[in-house]
C-alpha cells in the first residue's frame, strides 16, 4: 500500500490492517503557479526529485509557464525537495522494491485532482507491479475521471462536486506527527 499524503496514512492504516499488508508514504510537495496561491499547482515533486506535471492544466499554459518562468520553477522545485529531504531525515519513507511484483493500492484521504495519483504512478513506473488501484473516501469529478484512466481499479466512497478542501470532509482533520505516522506504517516491519 502506498499513501500519497499524511492523511492517506491515516485512511490507509485501516485498509492495511484488514488486508495485513505494509504501507509506505510517498512524500510530495506542490509547486504552485506564481501569483495564484495554493489554488492550482503546476505539479508535484516527490522525495526522490521526480517532478509530475498537473495534467488538469492546459498543455499550452504549462509550456508557456515553464518557458517564461523556468528559473522560478527550478528554484521552487529545489526548495521543495530540500524541505522533503529535511522531513525524511536519513530514514526515507519508501522502498520501491517492496512494490515489486505486487498489487499496489494507492491511498489518500481525498483526491481533489488526479495529480497525487499521477505522482504515484510516475514513481511506480520503474517497478514491475501486477496492478495499481486507487482508494479514497472522497474524490472530485475531475479526479475520478483521471483515476479511471490511470488505475486498474478504483475504490471510492463518494464523488463530490464541487470538491472542497479535503479537511472539510472529516470531523477531525488532525494529522498526526511524523513519528506517529511511522508507527501507523509499522515502520521497520
Amino acid at each position: 500500500m502506498l499513501a500519497v499524503s499524511p492523511g492517506g496514512v491515516v485512511v490507509g492504516r485501516e485498509i492495511a490492517s484488514v488486508l495485513g499488508v505494509r504501507m509506505s508514504l510517498l512524500l510530495t510537495e506542490p509547486v504552485d503557479l506564481p501569483g495564484v496561491g495554493n489554488t492550482e499547482s503546476i505539479g508535484l515533486i516527490d522525495q526522490d526529485g521526480h517532478f509530475t506535471y498537473n495534467r488538469m492544466l492546459p498543455t499550452g499554459l504549462v509550456t508557456e509557464m515553464m518557458t517564461d518562468l523556468r528559473s522560478y520553477f527550478e528554484n521552487e522545485k529545489m526548495q521543495k525537495l530540500h524541505k522533503l529531504t529535511r522531513a525524511m531525515n536519513s530514514d526515507g519513507f519508501i522502498d520501491p522494491d517492496m512494490f515489486q511484483q505486487r498489487h499496489v493500492i494507492v491511498v489518500s484521504d481525498g483526491f481533489s485532482s488526479g495529480l497525487a495519483f499521477d505522482a504515484a504512478a510516475h514513481y511506480l513506473k520503474t517497478v514491475e507491479t501486477y496492478s495499481v488501484s486507487a482508494a479514497a473516501p472522497n474524490v472530485s469529478v475531475a479526479a475520478v475521471d483521471r483515476l479511471h484512466i490511470l488505475a486498474d481499479a478504483v475504490d471510492i466512497l463518494d464523488v463530490v462536486d464541487p470538491y472542497l478542501d479535503t479537511d472539510h470532509y472529516f470531523q477531525e482533520a488532525d494529522i498526526p506527527d511524523i513519528e506517529t505516522l511511522k508507527t501507523y506504517m509499522e515502520w521497520g516491519a
